[in-house]
């Protein structure tokens, strides 16, 4: 799959301009245009976590084939995955500990 194509098709689907996906991803518009316009130029991991939240989506709805079965990740979800990520390795644990106690009780 290319990715490029895959941003171009959801792009559409959400009746976004390059502009707008650009604002709402954080990223100028200039790179994204730069990713058509050059054959040869990938967005980066980071600049494809940005176009994921601009498109409000996950990483893995990004690299999924629209036509494969899948159970899409409901916006809650979604949300607590982004704060995760923001999160350093013991905040992490502190919150794993805090789950695991209250699925005890």
């Amino acid at each position: 799959m290319d990715v490029k194509v895959r941003i171009k098709e959801l792009m559409k689907e959400r009746g976004l301009s390059i502009y707008a996906l650009a604002v709402k991803s954080d990223l100028s518009q200039a790179c994204i245009a730069n990713w058509y316009s050059e054959r040869k130029y990938m967005p980066s991991i980071e600049a494809l976590e940005k176009i994921c939240v601009g498109l409000g989506i996950s990483m893995a709805e990004l690299f999924c084939d629209k036509d494969s079965e899948w159970l899409p990740v409901k916006e809650e979800k979604r949300e607590l995955f982004f704060k995760w990520d923001k999160l350093d390795a013991d905040e992490r644990e502190l919150i794993m500990r805090t789950i695991d106690k209250l699925i005890e009780k």
